[in-house]
């Protein structure tokens, strides 16, 4: 397939590129469902799924780059859907009613891709103390430390 009909399939080089975000916003809703009773799991296995997945931080930098203002996505609904768990939890006391679910998945969110956003820079680089942030095992600390602060959100 050439790129020409690549084009006039999505429109133009932002619509490929919007039809690609909105399918790996997608993959990442089924690869890690929101479970609204479980918001510190949760936030665990969407860090796992960050820190597995690089290019899904790559991506959503470049979007930030090339198109801050957003885009008319097809699957914009999509993100209205991964809301709805945190929205019937709020409803049915679950969860804390001051928490407004955007809010809340925004939180979540920003603290699962903390790290890599942090940290980036320095996975490429021959450093030793790259080695040590991106090891194992100060993954996991940080992903237990992840959890552990969501817990205390949630509870207190």
């Amino acid at each position: 397939m050439n790129k020409e009909r690549i084009y006039a399939y999505f429109g133009d080089k932002e619509g490929l590129f919007d039809a690609v975000m909105d399918q790996r916003h997608v993959e990442v809703m089924a690869a890690v469902p929101l479970d609204a009773d479980d918001l510190p799991g949760y936030v665990g296995r969407l860090f796992d799924y960050i820190i597995s997945h690089p290019d899904l931080m790559r991506l959503a930098a470049w979007k930030q780059l090339e198109r801050p203002l957003g885009h008319g996505g097809k699957n914009l609904g999509s993100y209205e859907h991964a809301l709805a768990p945190l929205t019937a939890a709020r409803d049915e006391g679950r969860i804390d009613t001051t928490f407004n679910p955007v809010d809340l998945a925004v939180i979540l969110y920003g603290l699962a891709s903390a790290w890599h956003h942090v940290f980036a820079a320095q996975r490429d680089t021959e450093s030793g103390t790259t080695d040590d942030i991106w090891s194992a095992q100060r993954l996991t600390e940080h992903r237990e430390a992840l959890i552990e602060v969501v817990r205390r959100l949630m509870t207190s």
